[in-house]
């Protein structure tokens, strides 16, 4: 009989839960993220799925490529942007599904004068189990790939995790913090992809869970405009041009 997957968090049992601190967008400045579950790409027929999506407090759900929600999110980035997924296999053999998702950020800096750096983080975790009761007759595996890309779509991040009826399990962890310079009136776009599979034959099971979090830290402004002179030199400006004119 097959083994039917059931959640294991033992390996995460070092791993806090991915937190966002709330933040204030100054007036000058818009951060502006979509999220999207990609069920155009997606493939999920006899695999069992309980994702999450998320931008601040509005969340939407996908059970089993059904999506409660509003597909995609979209909002300010005050409170961070998450993407929580969870695929396992169920009573039949699971036939490599995949399930993607996408998501992009706006920053603009309207300031007339000031340049702002925006720093964000990045905060994941990845988890996969396979089990099977013969290697030389079941097979099962199962994949997590998170990816991060700047305004020029070239990849400035990426998490690649693997299982097999080999490997057996494997998890992993971390933070990525970086940032993109505006000077004033500037605008760009980032984006970033996570994406899941999984297959199964035979008395088999598999599972992976994959969560994580984009946050903007902190915005800072630095000031562009040439300095008014100070009231000294234009005291002394005076003096100056009556000695040039006795020269």
């Amino acid at each position: 009989m097959k083994k039917v997957a059931t959640l294991v968090f033992a390996l995460a049992t070092a791993y806090a839960p991915l937190s966002s601190a709330s933040i204030i967008i100054p007036s000058d400045y818009a951060v502006n993220a979509s999220v999207a579950f990609d069920d155009i790409n997606s493939y999920q027929v006899n695999s069992i799925q309980n994702d999450a999506i998320g931008i601040n407090s509005d969340t939407t759900s996908i059970n089993n490529s059904i999506v409660a929600g509003s597909n995609p999110l979209n909002g300010a980035l005050t409170d961070g942007l998450t993407i929580n997924t969870s695929l396992m296999n169920g009573v039949d053999d699971v036939d490599f599904e995949s399930i993607f998702y996408d998501f992009e950020v706006n920053l603009e800096n309207n300031s007339a004068s000031n340049e702002a750096e925006f720093f964000f983080n990045f905060n994941y975790f990845q988890s996969a189990v396979v089990e099977v009761s013969d290697v030389n007759f079941d097979d099962a595996l199962v994949d997590s790939t998170l990816s991060l890309y700047d305004d020029s779509f070239n990849e400035i991040f990426s998490s690649y995790l693997f299982a097999d009826s080999f490997s057996g399990a494997d998890s992993t962890f971390g933070d990525f913090d970086f940032s993109f310079k505006l000077a004033a009136g500037e605008a760009l776009s980032f984006s970033g992809s996570v994406n899941v599979s999984g297959y199964d034959f035979g008395e088999a099971y598999f599972e992976q869970t994959t969560s994580s979090i984009l946050s903007l830290t902190q915005i800072v402004e630095t000031s562009t405009s040439v300095p008014e002179p100070s009231s000294a030199l234009l005291l002394l400006l005076p003096s100056l041009l009556l000695l040039r004119k006795k020269s």
